[in-house]
């Protein structure tokens, strides 16, 4: 498997992986914002 990072044009098949990546980025960050955003806006995007 090849390690380097490569940029490509979205396919519907990078879906699930795009996802998970996503979702492992901005997991620490969601709780930081919290007390930042109105809790409506919290509560649509987390979790």
């Amino acid at each position: 498997m090849d390690a380097t990072p490569q940029i490509v044009a979205y396919q519907p098949s990078h879906r699930d992986a795009l996802l998970d990546l996503s979702i492992r980025a901005w997991e620490p960050v969601f709780p930081l914002l919290e007390t930042d955003v109105p809790g409506f806006v919290y509560e649509s995007f987390y979790p």
